[in-house]
């Protein structure tokens, strides 16, 4: 991904949600409905074209400009849109929600509102993973995940994504909301955080 940088504000002084991401006892993603329907447990989800009139009607559209913009184009209501279908079309509709996208979008929303905007990190600050996940463990008292990526102007590691766990609600009624430790803090072997010591860049 290649945001503007900077980004304008209020998105560079914060994290944004990326998704909601269901996942198994082996701590991997579940495959998309459109290729794995019988995760819906036989309920016809929500077709991700439906969300932008289903979302205008709820009192959570105005913070999803805020909390989940499309960071490629964050001041862009088409280019959202697009990014909350395909987290819905990716994450969504296997879900506890398939049918009732307002408690996806609603917990994430409340999830986030819960966490500290910035963790006290700053853009073009220096810090390993080790530190990162220490940092965000005094922050929510659970072991966070922790992903990198390569910076496509330099070639050199940097900071993508803070990654918390939560239990799966009881019931599709009830949102997510109880905070676990993940069991990957620094993704599964291979891949770029996963030496806790290398240093990596808060992109500025």
């Amino acid at each position: 991904m290649h945001c503007p940088n900077p980004l304008p504000s209020p998105y560079n002084n914060m994290f944004t949600i990326h998704g909601l991401w269901p996942q198994d006892a082996n701590d991997d993603e579940i495959d998309p409905y459109s290729s794995n329907p019988n995760c819906a447990g036989g309920v016809i989800p929500t077709p991700p074209q439906d969300l932008p009139t289903y979302l205008e009607s709820t009192p959570i559209y105005p913070l999803l400009d805020v909390q989940w913009p499309d960071l490629n184009n964050p001041n862009n209501n088409a280019s959202n849109y697009i990014f909350w279908e395909d987290e819905w079309s990716k994450h969504g509709q296997c879900s506890d929600y398939p049918a009732n996208p307002y408690n996806y979008f609603d917990s994430a929303v409340r999830l986030r509102h819960t966490l500290t905007p910035d963790f006290g990190f700053q853009s073009g600050e220096y810090w390993t993973v080790h530190e990162i996940i220490n940092t965000i463990y005094n922050y929510v008292y659970h072991v966070p995940e922790i992903a990198c990526n390569l910076n496509q102007n330099t070639g050199g590691l940097q900071l993508w994504e803070i990654r918390l766990c939560y239990d799966r609600p009881t019931s599709g009624q009830d949102l997510v909301q109880n905070i676990r430790n993940c069991t990957n803090p620094t993704g599964k072997p291979g891949t770029l955080c996963y030496n806790q010591y290398n240093t990596y860049l808060f992109v500025p």
